[in-house]
């Protein structure tokens, strides 16, 4: 007789389990993001192109995921803010500040996300985030 105990786990149907579980809930934290970008009052927004450029689509990459994309060609210098031009052409010293509307959405949606998995985790199992 052997005391050897073998103990099959099958670690790649596991992992494909958690990666559609977690997919699924992408689809949804992604609308959440956009929503939250969409009414930002961030940015003032004369003409709505630019709340009406905000876009999700489903990523295509082999990760897969889903990508909030702004599509107005202007969306970097709002998010990011820029240099202020005369009409002359000449940069001027002061800037335009960036209203983040993307990153403040993000991180709005990101907190609730952290604390639904703290609730469903508990806080032992939920590491630091840099």
């Amino acid at each position: 007789m052997s005391n050897d105990v073998v103990v099959d786990i099958p670690i790649e149907d596991i992992r494909a389990g958690v990666r559609a579980e977690i997919d699924s809930d992408l689809g949804g934290i992604a609308a959440q993001v956009f929503e939250k970008a969409k009414a930002s009052t961030a940015f003032r927004d004369k003409t709505g192109r630019l709340r009406q450029s905000i876009w999700i689509y489903r990523s295509k990459y082999k990760d897969g995921g889903y990508v909030v994309y702004v599509k107005a060609p202007h969306s970097h210098l709002v998010e990011f803010g820029h240099a202020v031009v005369a009409k002359d052409g000449k940069v001027l010293e002061h800037r335009v500040p960036g209203k983040f509307f993307l990153r403040k959405a993000r991180n709005a949606v990101r907190r609730t996300v952290d604390e639904t998995l703290r609730g469903m985790l508990g806080d032992a199992h939920f590491g630091k985030r840099r």
